[in-house]
Formats: structure tokens, sequence, C-alpha cells
């Protein structure tokens, strides 16, 4: 019996940048199974660039499977002197309370 084939980092990475193609969508919309967080590409990515503002370095691989990981860079971001910051992370945080209470539902 054959182990079952692991997938290339190529294709991972593919699948990982399918949903930029998509910056209206969130990537949970692109590929369920990608992101569990619910949070659209294109937040993410200003999310970094906010952060990356403030000194801090956003992982955004992590920011699609790991939710402790998310909601402690939220929380982070929420104590920033910069307004637009703490509304994005609002915003985030809104995203992943609506996307646990739908898996909660299903």
């Amino acid at each position: 019996m054959q182990a079952p084939a692991t997938p290339s980092p190529v294709a991972l990475s593919a699948a990982f940048l399918a949903p930029l193609r998509h910056p209206d969508r969130t990537v949970a919309e692109v590929d369920p199974g990608l992101m569990p967080t619910g949070l659209s590409a294109g937040a993410v990515l200003r999310f970094k660039s906010m952060m990356a503002l403030e000194g801090h370095a956003l992982q955004v691989a992590r920011m699609g499977f790991d939710r402790r990981y998310v909601y402690e860079q939220i929380a982070l971001a929420h104590t920033s002197a910069r307004d637009p910051l703490r509304r994005l992370a609002l915003e985030l945080f809104q995203a992943c309370h609506q996307c646990e209470q739908s898996r909660l539902a299903d």
C-alpha cells in the first residue's frame, strides 16, 4: 500500500495565492478549506502593511489557519495609536467572529 502523495510546495503556493486573484471575495469563498478564519486576502495584506508600519512582522500564512495567532495580532493592532489600524483590527475581528458563528451553527 502506497502512502498518499504530499502536495508539492508549488501546488501549495498556488492554492494560497489563488484568493489574491479575487480580492473582493473572502478566501473561504474562493477555497473553503484554505482559510478557515474567513478573512479576505485583501484585508490580510492591508493588515500586514499597517502592522509593518508599527514595527510588527505579520505572518500572512498563519493568518489563514491559526485562529489564536489571528486573535493575538488583532489584539496587538487594537492597542495601536493609529486609528486606521484599530478600525481594520475591528473589521478582522468581526469577520473572524462571524465565521466562527456560522461554523457553530452548521
